[in-house]
């Protein structure tokens, strides 16, 4: 059941970063900005620090950020990289007279806006820490006997909605065992892709599921949680004595979970994105693994400013949870778009050692991966303290009703993933996450009760209301119902925040539906509206299978 709960946290977790091609087209020559450093590669997020845009902003990012988005004549006679060239110069449009939609004075010789050129020079060595071959570069993708297979999904039609979850196994070799050392995106349509995030799994697992793509809340074949792809990131390189273990003996499939945002809900787009992964059958020495911690309670009431929300793994529920000691390679926050600032830090007998992650402001579209080289140190008894703020009231963030955790990027998460190594006997990943005050380690169980035992409750309350003749889909609590329903409210999980939080996972019961309508017939309270999707109620269920 443990274990169970946390593959649903990973599967609404990573839901990290939506990239805007749009931008490209608010600059001349967007879309064709050069590498200051490699020959013949394009800058596609011009305003990031990194190629495909994602993390922090460069300095003309932020200028361009000051200028409402839009290619103003002061942002253009500006010369924000301080290379001696104006923005415009550099841009192509030296008289600054291009208006989004037309064509650019030049379109040759274009250089880098927010990125001091040639940047070996002594002057821009002064002002900027950018250096050439700071970005991805996976040396051992190219050493002898390394090979790769892409995951790759076939274009397939995007359904018109906002967001669409898509799922897809892949066999993977398995005549020995092997070390996947590196990913890399094969990222398709940049109007859609939003994340994605790859798992393995067991023979068995597999032959549960599809191996064509499909619309899914979660793939069976997930076992093992392997690494994520974000905008942003242009590949994920293993250290040299890390690997990802498969094949013989380990898990023979992999998974990818597609994450597609279209909030203008097109019918035209088609997407074949994947990864690329490289292998070898030379093992390395360590196996790598993650670690998720945070906060699962997330209650933001309407019109906001600021709201704190924190979640602490304490000792005990750590030396439970974390048998071994490990080392730290790679720390991620993560809210959604009312997040404002948010940290990770590291406390051992009580004490801070470390902050592992500070990210201040925090932005939903381009999230920092805290790289750390050489690793730091976490053992058994370290307690991580996650802490969130979140704003419902300044400008798009403004909400006028109540935001509950969830899935989707209306709703809100508090969390922070830790990738380290060598890993740990068991899951693939290791969770120590809080539901309000409750112990992570509570022996109930999720939230401090126990997740079977409320299923059934609701499965009995079910056939209680057939035999009782209580109409369940009526919106009104007759006094059949009300008895029908008494086991189900009065029951220990329905009460408090806990209650609050079994009740907003399972709305879309029709049971939980009139369990609630009775609450509030009770309570002298008016219906509540919950924001949380229907996946979790998949939580419930798969419990039973675990």
């Amino acid at each position: 059941m443990y274990y169970c709960y946390q593959f649903v946290i990973l599967l609404c977790l990573i839901s990290v970063i939506t990239g805007y091609p749009s931008y490209q087209d608010q600059i001349p020559n967007g879309k064709n900005v050069p590498h200051p450093c490699k020959k013949n590669y394009i800058w596609k997020g011009v305003g990031h620090l990194q190629m495909n845009g994602g993390g922090k902003r460069n300095v003309f990012g932020e200028a361009f950020s000051k200028a409402q988005h839009k290619w103003t004549k002061q942002l253009c006679e500006a010369d924000s990289d301080k290379d001696g060239k104006s923005n415009g110069e550099e841009l192509g449009d030296p008289n600054c007279v291009w208006t989004a939609g037309s064509k650019p004075t030049s379109t040759v010789g274009i250089s880098h806006p927010g990125i001091c050129e040639p940047v070996d020079s002594e002057e821009c060595r002064s002002q900027q820490s950018y250096e050439c071959g700071g970005e991805y570069n996976c040396e051992a993708t190219n050493q002898t006997g390394v090979k790769y297979i892409d995951l790759k999904f076939p274009r397939t039609k995007v359904p018109p909605n906002e967001t669409t979850f898509m799922c897809n196994t892949f066999t993977v070799p398995a005549d020995k065992r092997y070390h996947a050392i590196a990913f890399e995106p094969l990222a398709d349509n940049a109007n859609v892709i939003h994340h994605m995030s790859v798992f393995a799994c067991t023979e068995a697992e597999a032959s549960q599921t599809k191996k064509t793509p499909h619309v899914c809340n979660m793939s069976k074949c997930r076992s093992n949680y392997i690494t994520v792809w974000t905008v942003g990131l242009e590949g994920y390189c293993l250290k040299n004595d890390v690997g990802l273990l498969f094949g013989n003996g380990s898990f023979t499939h992999f998974s990818i979970e597609l994450h597609w945002n279209n909030p203008k809900k097109r019918t035209d787009y088609y997407d074949g994105s994947g990864m690329r992964m490289f292998y070898t059958d030379k093992l390395r020495p360590y196996s790598e693994g993650a670690m998720i911690f945070g906060q699962q309670y997330i209650k933001l009431e309407p019109n906001t400013p600021e709201t704190m929300v924190e979640g602490t793994c304490n000792k005990k529920c750590s030396k439970k949870t974390f048998l071994n000691r490990v080392n730290i390679t790679s720390v991620l926050l993560h809210m959604h778009y009312l997040g404002v600032k948010a940290r990770a830090e590291q406390y051992r007998d009580g004490k801070l050692i470390r902050v592992l992650a500070k990210d201040e402001p925090y932005f939903y579209e381009s999230p920092d991966l805290h790289i750390f080289d050489p690793p730091v140190e976490f053992i058994p008894g370290d307690e991580i303290k996650t802490t969130c703020y979140f704003d419902t009231k300044k400008d798009f963030r403004q909400r006028s009703k109540t935001v509950w955790w969830g899935q989707g990027t209306q709703d809100e998460m508090c969390y922070v993933i830790i990738t380290y190594y060598p890993r740990m006997k068991g899951s693939g990943f290791h969770a120590c996450i809080n539901t309000a005050d409750i112990d992570p380690c509570d022996p109930q169980g999720s939230f401090g009760c126990n997740a079977t035992e409320i299923y059934m409750i609701g499965q009995e309350a079910g056939q209680e209301a057939k035999n009782n003749k209580c109409d369940l889909g009526t919106k009104e609590c007759t006094s059949s119902c009300m008895g029908t329903t008494e086991g189900l409210r009065e029951h220990k999980c329905m009460q408090g925040k806990v209650g609050e939080l079994w009740r907003h996972f399972m709305k879309d019961q029709s049971v939980y539906k009139m369990a609630e309508l009775c609450y509030d017939v009770l309570s002298g309270q008016d219906s509540v509206t919950f924001s949380l999707t229907t996946i979790i109620t998949a939580f419930v269920l798969s419990i039973l299978t675990s």
